[in-house]
Protein backbone atom coordinates (compact mmCIF):
# COMPACT_ATOMS: atom_id res chain seq x y z
CA UNK A 1 0.00 0.00 0.00
CA UNK A 2 0.86 3.83 -0.72
CA UNK A 3 -0.22 6.94 1.76
CA UNK A 4 -1.88 8.78 -0.60
CA UNK A 5 0.50 11.06 -2.90
CA UNK A 6 -2.09 13.73 -3.09
CA UNK A 7 -1.50 14.82 0.80
CA UNK A 8 0.87 16.73 1.70
CA UNK A 9 3.50 17.16 5.12
CA UNK A 10 3.11 20.78 7.05
CA UNK A 11 5.54 18.74 9.46
CA UNK A 12 7.74 15.91 9.59
CA UNK A 13 9.94 15.06 12.85
CA UNK A 14 12.38 12.40 12.16
CA UNK A 15 14.01 10.11 15.36
CA UNK A 16 16.58 7.59 14.84
CA UNK A 17 16.43 5.41 17.48
CA UNK A 18 19.66 3.37 18.40
CA UNK A 19 19.03 1.57 21.53
CA UNK A 20 22.19 0.84 23.25
CA UNK A 21 22.90 -0.38 26.92
CA UNK A 22 24.72 1.80 29.14
CA UNK A 23 26.10 1.13 32.84
CA UNK A 24 28.00 3.05 35.08
CA UNK A 25 30.35 1.39 37.59
CA UNK A 26 31.17 2.61 41.26
CA UNK A 27 34.13 4.25 39.83
CA UNK A 28 31.66 6.51 37.72
CA UNK A 29 33.35 5.30 34.71
CA UNK A 30 30.45 4.74 31.70
CA UNK A 31 30.54 1.51 29.61
CA UNK A 32 28.48 1.93 26.45
CA UNK A 33 27.77 -1.11 24.32
CA UNK A 34 25.88 -0.82 21.37
CA UNK A 35 22.85 -3.02 20.08
CA UNK A 36 23.44 -2.77 16.91
CA UNK A 37 19.95 -2.01 15.74
CA UNK A 38 18.50 1.04 14.18
CA UNK A 39 15.05 2.14 12.94
CA UNK A 40 13.59 5.64 11.58
CA UNK A 41 10.61 6.78 13.10
CA UNK A 42 8.88 9.76 12.59
CA UNK A 43 5.66 12.18 13.83
CA UNK A 44 3.98 13.66 10.60
CA UNK A 45 1.18 16.38 10.19
CA UNK A 46 -0.43 16.56 6.92
CA UNK A 47 -1.04 20.01 5.74
CA UNK A 48 -4.27 21.49 5.84
CA UNK A 49 -6.77 19.38 4.50
CA UNK A 50 -10.12 19.65 2.70
CA UNK A 51 -13.00 17.64 4.27
CA UNK A 52 -12.79 14.93 1.41
CA UNK A 53 -8.66 14.39 1.49
CA UNK A 54 -8.96 14.58 5.54
CA UNK A 55 -11.20 11.37 5.29
CA UNK A 56 -9.68 9.58 2.82
CA UNK A 57 -6.24 10.02 4.84
CA UNK A 58 -8.23 9.00 7.87
CA UNK A 59 -9.39 6.18 6.19
CA UNK A 60 -6.29 4.74 4.92
CA UNK A 61 -4.63 5.19 8.38
CA UNK A 62 -7.15 2.91 9.52
CA UNK A 63 -7.14 0.38 6.96
CA UNK A 64 -3.65 -0.40 8.29
CA UNK A 65 -5.47 -1.72 11.20
CA UNK A 66 -3.12 -0.09 14.18
CA UNK A 67 0.32 -1.29 13.20
CA UNK A 68 -0.65 -4.57 11.70
CA UNK A 69 -0.09 -3.46 7.76
CA UNK A 70 3.05 -2.15 6.44
CA UNK A 71 2.72 0.30 3.94
CA UNK A 72 4.94 2.68 1.81
CA UNK A 73 5.72 6.34 2.09
CA UNK A 74 7.68 9.18 0.45
CA UNK A 75 8.47 12.22 2.98
CA UNK A 76 9.59 15.31 2.05
CA UNK A 77 13.37 16.42 2.26
CA UNK A 78 14.14 12.77 2.53
CA UNK A 79 12.68 10.79 -0.41
CA UNK A 80 14.87 13.25 -2.96
CA UNK A 81 19.01 13.35 -3.01
CA UNK A 82 21.26 16.34 -2.53
CA UNK A 83 23.98 14.15 -4.72
CA UNK A 84 24.00 13.66 -8.59
CA UNK A 85 22.43 10.87 -10.09
CA UNK A 86 23.47 10.19 -13.78
CA UNK A 87 22.12 7.10 -14.79
CA UNK A 88 20.63 3.53 -13.00
CA UNK A 89 22.01 3.19 -9.80
CA UNK A 90 23.51 0.06 -8.89
CA UNK A 91 26.39 -1.29 -6.34
CA UNK A 92 29.63 -1.78 -7.57
CA UNK A 93 30.53 -4.82 -5.44
CA UNK A 94 28.82 -7.16 -3.70
CA UNK A 95 28.97 -6.09 0.62
CA UNK A 96 28.21 -8.29 3.57
CA UNK A 97 25.90 -7.79 6.82
CA UNK A 98 27.94 -5.39 9.05
CA UNK A 99 29.80 -2.97 6.34
CA UNK A 100 29.06 0.20 5.54
CA UNK A 101 30.63 1.09 2.98
CA UNK A 102 29.41 0.95 -0.61
CA UNK A 103 30.33 1.70 -3.98
CA UNK A 104 27.82 3.05 -6.52
CA UNK A 105 27.49 3.72 -10.06
CA UNK A 106 26.06 6.72 -11.58
CA UNK A 107 25.73 8.38 -8.16
CA UNK A 108 27.97 10.87 -6.42
CA UNK A 109 26.62 10.66 -2.73
CA UNK A 110 25.84 13.81 -0.89
CA UNK A 111 25.80 13.50 3.02
CA UNK A 112 22.32 13.10 4.36
CA UNK A 113 21.24 11.47 1.30
CA UNK A 114 18.91 8.26 2.08
CA UNK A 115 19.45 4.98 -0.26
CA UNK A 116 17.51 1.51 -0.13
CA UNK A 117 18.50 -1.63 -2.29
CA UNK A 118 16.16 -3.07 -4.22
CA UNK A 119 14.81 -6.38 -2.86
CA UNK A 120 15.35 -4.53 1.24
CA UNK A 121 12.75 -2.94 2.96
CA UNK A 122 15.42 -1.49 5.37
CA UNK A 123 16.52 2.59 4.22
CA UNK A 124 19.95 3.72 5.24
CA UNK A 125 21.48 7.49 5.23
CA UNK A 126 25.08 8.58 3.80
CA UNK A 127 26.77 10.06 6.48
CA UNK A 128 30.04 10.67 4.47
CA UNK A 129 31.23 10.60 0.97
CA UNK A 130 34.94 9.93 -0.97
CA UNK A 131 34.06 9.98 -4.99
CA UNK A 132 31.72 7.54 -5.70
CA UNK A 133 32.19 5.49 -2.50
CA UNK A 134 30.01 6.13 0.22
CA UNK A 135 29.55 5.39 4.48
CA UNK A 136 25.88 3.66 5.17
CA UNK A 137 24.17 4.23 8.85
CA UNK A 138 23.36 1.89 10.17
CA UNK A 139 25.76 -0.69 8.82
CA UNK A 140 23.82 -3.16 6.42
CA UNK A 141 21.78 -5.31 8.12
CA UNK A 142 21.20 -7.69 4.77
CA UNK A 143 23.82 -8.75 1.70
CA UNK A 144 24.17 -6.67 -1.20
CA UNK A 145 25.14 -8.43 -3.86
CA UNK A 146 27.15 -6.56 -6.58
CA UNK A 147 25.27 -4.29 -9.43
CA UNK A 148 22.03 -4.63 -7.32
CA UNK A 149 20.04 -1.42 -8.07
CA UNK A 150 19.76 1.17 -5.51
CA UNK A 151 16.56 3.73 -5.02
CA UNK A 152 18.13 7.19 -4.77
CA UNK A 153 15.31 9.27 -5.93
CA UNK A 154 11.55 8.59 -5.55
CA UNK A 155 13.06 7.41 -2.59
CA UNK A 156 9.92 5.48 -0.19
CA UNK A 157 10.15 4.70 3.08
CA UNK A 158 8.32 1.12 4.14
CA UNK A 159 6.76 1.85 8.00
CA UNK A 160 4.00 1.00 9.85
CA UNK A 161 1.88 3.29 12.36
CA UNK A 162 3.24 3.46 15.92
CA UNK A 163 0.01 3.06 17.58
CA UNK A 164 -3.00 1.05 17.93
CA UNK A 165 -5.61 3.88 18.17
CA UNK A 166 -6.69 6.06 15.50
CA UNK A 167 -7.63 9.33 17.95
CA UNK A 168 -8.78 12.53 16.12
CA UNK A 169 -9.52 16.12 17.17
CA UNK A 170 -11.80 17.72 14.35
CA UNK A 171 -12.23 21.35 14.42
CA UNK A 172 -15.64 22.46 13.52
CA UNK A 173 -14.85 23.78 10.11
CA UNK A 174 -14.62 21.76 7.01
CA UNK A 175 -10.69 21.77 6.89
CA UNK A 176 -8.41 19.80 9.03
CA UNK A 177 -5.10 18.35 9.75
CA UNK A 178 -4.28 14.68 10.31
CA UNK A 179 -0.78 13.92 13.10
CA UNK A 180 0.16 10.45 13.12
CA UNK A 181 3.62 8.64 14.34
CA UNK A 182 5.45 6.09 12.41
CA UNK A 183 8.07 3.74 12.64
CA UNK A 184 10.25 2.03 9.72
CA UNK A 185 9.07 -1.64 9.10
CA UNK A 186 12.20 -3.92 7.69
Amino acid sequence: MLFPKNIGFLQVEPLSNSPAYISESKSLKTVTTSTGAQRWEWTLTTDILNEVNFRRGWAFLNSLAGKTHTFDIQLPLFSEPLGVVSGLVQSMASHGIGENVVNFTNYIAEIGDFVRFVGHSKTYQIIDTAGSSATLFPPLIKPVSSSEVVQVSDLLFTARLNSSISKLKVPSTKKAKLKFKIIEAF
